[in-house]
Order: C-alpha cells, then sequence, then structure tokens
C-alpha cells in the first residue's frame, strides 16, 4: 500500500465545518429564550450561568475576544514547553496490532464490546491521564510515538493555521482552537502506526473522527456512541441542518464534513446505523449491531421511580421546573447528569429539593424516564422502560402526567 500525502493543516481546518455548526446548534437551543445569542466554545460549561447572568457574560466575553490573540500564543507556548517535557519522561514504545483512541470515554462502559473486538490496547491524548479501568500495559500515550520534531511541527501548524481560521470562519470561532496542538501533535503520532494497524474511535463527525479518517491505515472502525436522530421536528432555525427519513420517520442531523475512509460501524441498532452513515458519511460501511449493552441497577427505594436524563447547560430550566412539580408526591426522584457537565448545578437544586443524583456508571432502574431527545433514553426504551420526551409532552402539566402513569401502574 502506498501512503496517501496529507495536508494536515488542510484537514484541521475541514474539523471547523462540524464543530462551529454543532456549537451554533447548541447555542441555538440554549439562547432561545436569552437576551441575546453567541457562539462560544464553552458553552456545555457555562452555558446556563450565562443564561442567569447575560451581562456578565457578555462583558467576560468580549474581554477574553479582545485578549484572545496573545493569550492564545502564550498558551500554546506553554503546551509546547509541557510537551517537549512529557516527550522526554514518556519511555518510546512499538504500538503493533489493533488499538483503540481512547479520545472518548465511553468504551470504557462497553467491556462486552472491547473483549468482543479484542480490544486491549489504547492510545491516550496528549495530556491525558489513564483510566482506573485500565491497567498500565494497556495503555500507550500520543508521546510513546512522537519526536522533538514533531512537537515543533505541531507547534508551527497551530500558530499557521489561526489566521486562516479567523479568514474563513471569524475571529469568535477560532477560540475552538484551544485543542489545536493536541490534535496536529495526536495526527503526526497516529501517521507512524504501521499502515496494517486497525483503529477504533468512539468519535463520530467531530474533529477526532475527522482526524482518525484521513489516517493511512488498513482499517478505520466506528463504536456508536451518540444517536443521530431526532423523532420530533426540529425548530424552524435549525431544520435546514436535519433531513427526514421516512422510512424510520425520523430526522437525522446532516454533517456538513463527512467521514469516507471508514471500515465498520459498531451500531446499537438498524435505526440507528441509518442515521450515522446518512448524516455522517460518505461512503457505506459494514454495518454490526452490538445492542445498548445497558445493565440497569435495583435502587433501595420501593417508591415509584422517576429518572430524568439532564443536559444542565441547555435544559436545566425544564429540569428544575419538573423536580419542582414532582415534589410532595411520595415518588423516588433521580436526576442523570450529562456525562460531560457533570453535576454542580443539580448540587445547588437539591438545597430547595428532594431527589438523589446518579452518578457516572449508575444506571437505576426506574418505572418513567423524563428526557430531551438522548442516546441514553433510547437504550432505556430499548429495555422496556417507558421514556416520555421533554418535546413531546408539557412540562407544565408534568405532575398530571406521571401520576397518572403512576395510577395506571398500580392497577396492574
Amino acid at each position: 500500500m502506498i501512503k496517501k500525502r496529507i495536508n494536515t493543516r488542510h484537514t484541521y481546518l475541514l474539523t471547523f465545518y462540524n464543530a462551529v455548526l454543532a456549537n451554533s446548534m447548541s447555542n441555538t437551543e440554549l439562547f432561545r429564550e436569552a437576551p441575546r445569542k453567541r457562539d462560544i466554545i464553552f458553552v456545555e460549561k457555562i452555558g446556563n450561568d450565562a443564561i442567569k447572568f447575560p451581562t456578565l457574560y457578555n462583558i467576560l466575553w468580549n474581554v477574553l475576544l479582545f485578549l484572545w490573540t496573545p493569550l492564545f500564543v502564550v498558551y500554546n507556548l506553554f503546551i509546547l514547553f509541557k510537551a517537549m517535557f512529557c516527550n522526554w519522561m514518556t519511555e518510546k514504545k512499538k504500538v503493533e496490532g489493533d488499538v483503540l483512541l481512547l479520545s472518548n470515554k465511553y468504551i470504557l462502559k462497553r467491556p462486552d464490546v472491547a473483549k468482543a473486538l479484542n480490544i486491549y490496547k489504547y492510545i491516550l491524548l496528549p495530556f491525558d491521564k489513564a483510566p482506573k479501568a485500565l491497567c498500565k500495559t494497556q495503555i500507550y500515550t500520543v508521546f510513546s510515538l512522537t519526536t522533538i520534531k514533531d512537537i515543533f511541527t505541531s507547534f508551527i501548524n497551530t500558530l499557521s493555521c489561526f489566521i486562516p481560521v479567523i479568514k474563513q470562519f471569524g475571529y469568535d470561532n477560532s477560540i475552538y482552537m484551544l485543542d489545536a496542538f493536541r490534535w496536529f501533535l495526536c495526527f503526526e503520532a497516529l501517521k507512524k502506526l504501521p499502515e496494517a494497524t486497525k483503529i477504533y474511535t468512539c468519535n463520530q463527525r467531530d474533529r477526532w473522527a475527522i482526524l482518525v479518517d484521513n489516517l493511512p491505515l488498513a482499517q478505520i472502525n466506528l463504536i456508536q456512541h451518540g444517536t443521530n436522530f431526532r423523532l420530533d421536528e426540529p425548530p424552524a432555525d435549525l431544520i435546514s441542518h436535519y433531513r427526514y427519513d421516512p422510512q424510520y420517520d425520523y430526522w437525522y442531523g446532516e454533517a456538513p464534513q463527512k467521514l469516507s475512509n471508514f471500515h465498520t460501524l459498531y451500531a446499537y441498532t438498524e435505526k440507528d446505523a441509518n442515521a450515522i452513515i446518512k448524516g455522517e458519511h460518505t461512503s457505506t460501511p459494514r454495518v454490526k449491531i452490538i445492542g445498548h449493552g445497558l445493565t440497569l441497577e435495583n435502587t433501595n427505594d420501593t417508591r415509584f421511580s422517576v429518572l430524568i436524563i439532564g443536559c444542565s447547560s441547555i435544559y436545566l430550566k425544564n429540569e428544575e421546573k419538573i423536580i419542582e412539580n414532582l415534589q410532595n408526591t411520595d415518588i423516588n426522584i433521580i436526576i442523570k447528569p450529562h456525562p460531560t457537565l457533570g453535576s454542580r448545578d443539580y448540587k445547588h437544586l437539591k438545597n430547595k429539593y428532594t431527589f438523589t443524583i446518579a452518578h457516572d456508571y449508575q444506571y437505576p432502574k426506574v418505572d418513567v424516564v423524563i428526557s430531551y431527545e438522548s442516546t441514553l433514553a433510547y437504550q432505556y426504551e430499548n429495555l422496556g422502560v417507558k421514556v416520555l420526551l421533554c418535546s413531546r409532552i408539557d412540562i407544565d402539566n408534568i405532575r398530571k402526567i406521571i401520576l397518572q402513569h403512576k395510577y395506571e401502574q398500580s392497577k396492574t
């Protein structure tokens, strides 16, 4: 096999099409009721605070933009020296066989899949820490493969892309380049893998997926971690980014920059595979169905139980309304935070309401699930649990709806 020539900077710029759209769509949902709309990479971390304190948010945002160029240079100089130190401290190893790029921790929740695919080697992104679930012999870092030359090449590529990003996507969106150095360094390292390597990733259509898609390797495989469809019609200001599929009666997201070199897609269901391939790929990878792989745990509470699947950066206002309306109903209320957001916002709510928080790897057995259009909601539904999507119910009447379900269950 002749290795294809890779234009690394051009490939990096391609990742912005999906990143900007994804963040813009999140902000459209987030700021639908806010005084102003802003596009910002930190939306998932401070989005809820931006709604509560819009004036302060806008001031901080403008200050950040004003100082962004010098901060960007200083930040990457710091990362340069940090990378040189890590490279010096890391033992060089030869990576052979099948590997999984651990840019997404989802696979750790599916040991059944990893075992079935004989995945026992994991490559960490630069500066990431090894999860406790894995023994050290299974772990490689990007620095196992890099040289000082690779580090300086990544630094130069990062700075060289700053102006093109501003020209193509605007000054505001150059904030997305916080991860640029890590991306380039990872690319330089993974290009050195033997061509016969089979690599697996759990990233769909994001910058890490595009990186893997452009590697000159024998086989690139995707393990699904998220759902790419919604059952309700998208809002008018988002509908142009979706396509309707009459076969499955859902809307799937259309990625601007699609993937073209994936060999096999390991999907939860045929329904999921269809949405991922149509919306995120130009080619048609082989499909293998692995199921949802979710194991529900009994709670110590024997009452009627309701699980709220949360995404506090966007839906905290609705989630609080649901929790408030279900108070004093003798119902066990459980909130499941989004794995990337944590439980900070919900800990504040515990001062006002009675409910429990299900943490990572906790999937309680419940009677009803209330959720936005999340992958986890469909996983629960696949296991026979009643799922109520917020887009299809009247949240103001959630107390009446849940009490009706509770009554119907008591009659069976």
